[in-house]
């Protein structure tokens, strides 16, 4: 059986925290992931696509479809070409059963279009987001700078931006699309994006309130 991504490979804690955060979604009727919907779609529709000079790109990695990148992908990758050429970090290791990183996929792909290989750093062992950051934070800590931007697409960009924060990682987001498009698939992703968040700060405060350092170790 094919779990989704998001399930396949929790642990324990996870399963507890996602329970318990539906269980909450239901005692609350739903006003919670409603008010994170409209932050998400909020984002979504106000970051924009621009860069500063000096900083260092995280741009995240998304699932292969037989070792080749999907439009979204190609989408974050795409915008990186439009900025100004600095040093990068490709976000993502093998998901599914690829013979090829998220990483290394983004790699070939920037290759082919002409992005300096020594400006390029790759993160091949994480397979969600929440691993993406805590696996860059240990390579941005041996930058001194703290001028870091985030590139992914808009509906990705709140869940991104506040896992980053609570890795202590300062930030700025970029949109890979120019605008947000007004459709249902914009509003159904937006709205899984938000049941992540509600499933992220229930672990966090759950973690918190129990003083579970082991589940705070994996989200701060």
């Amino acid at each position: 059986m094919n779990f989704p991504r998001w399930i396949e490979h929790t642990d324990t804690d996870g399963l507890f925290i996602l329970f318990l955060s539906v269980l909450i979604l239901l005692l609350s009727g739903g006003t919670l992931l409603l008010v994170l919907w409209l932050k998400v779609l909020h984002q979504a529709a106000v970051t924009t696509s621009t860069a500063q000079k000096n900083q260092i790109y995280l741009v995240f990695g998304k699932k292969l479809e037989n070792t080749e990148i999907d439009t979204e992908y190609e989408g974050r990758l795409d915008r990186l070409l439009r900025l100004p050429r600095q040093t990068v970090i490709l976000l993502g290791g093998k998901t599914g059963h690829p013979t090829l990183s998220e990483a290394q996929a983004a790699l070939f792909y920037l290759l082919q279009h002409n992005y300096p290989r020594s400006n390029i750093l790759l993160e091949e062992s994480s397979r969600n987001t929440l691993e993406n950051l805590r696996n860059a934070r240990n390579i941005l800590s041996h930058y001194q700078t703290k001028n870091i931007l985030i590139i992914s697409n808009r509906y990705h960009l709140m869940r991104c931006s506040v896992l980053a924060s609570s890795f202590d990682i300062s930030h700025s987001l970029c949109a890979a699309e120019n605008r947000m498009a007004l459709n249902f698939c914009t509003f159904a992703k937006c709205f899984l994006e938000a049941f992540y968040l509600h499933w992220f700060y229930t672990g966090k405060y759950w973690a918190t309130l129990t003083h579970n350092n082991r589940m705070l170790a994996k989200i701060t």
